[in-house]
């Protein structure tokens, strides 16, 4: 019964999640074919779709989702560069032995930016699922302070749905 983001990597995840949301009766909004990511946003905020669903680059920065629009975020899977590309192999080279240093701090940079789509400050009400355990290598060193105690990492997807559902119907 609560709205959420849902944040991919790549545009083929987008469209799977947003295949699997409409085969589970739920309402997903996304962007694609003609419809610009803002547009979906925008229609999410006003109310449509019981979940937006976006890449980290398009829906992962850039969009203020405060007051319960969305209280849950979904973040897929950290977003590492594809070794085989050409700027990574660079990098590789480049950097040798602190190339992984560089990837993690790219993707907590990113972790930070998803956070912050529903909580900005100490009163922000708001929920991140982090779903894969990649992110358990860097989650913690990359939250600020004031949320320190909020972060839990010992517990199942399921687990963790049900203490937010929790949470948010006791409000």
């Amino acid at each position: 019964d609560y709205r959420s983001l849902i944040i991919v990597i790549s545009n083929l995840e987008r469209d799977e999640f947003t295949q699997a949301c409409e085969n589970s009766n739920l309402n997903p909004i996304s962007y694609g074919n003609g419809v610009p990511a803002r547009a979906a946003v925008d229609k999410f905020k006003n109310g449509d779709g019981d979940a937006l669903i976006g890449t980290a680059a398009s829906c992962g920065q850039g969009i203020d989702l405060p007051k319960l629009i969305a209280p849950i975020i979904f973040f897929w899977r950290p977003g590492y560069d594809n070794p085989n590309d050409p700027a990574s192999q660079f990098e590789r080279d480049r950097f040798s032995n602190q190339y992984w240093a560089l990837q993690n701090w790219r993707v907590m940079q990113k972790l930070l930016q998803v956070r912050g789509r529903n909580v900005r400050n100490p009163d922000d009400l708001g929920f991140t699922i982090l779903v894969s355990k990649q992110f358990e290598a860097f989650a913690e060193t990359a939250l600020p302070e004031w949320l320190l105690p909020a972060y839990v990492k010992d517990k199942t997807f399921e687990e963790c749905v049900s203490e937010v559902v929790n949470i948010l119907s006791s409000i």
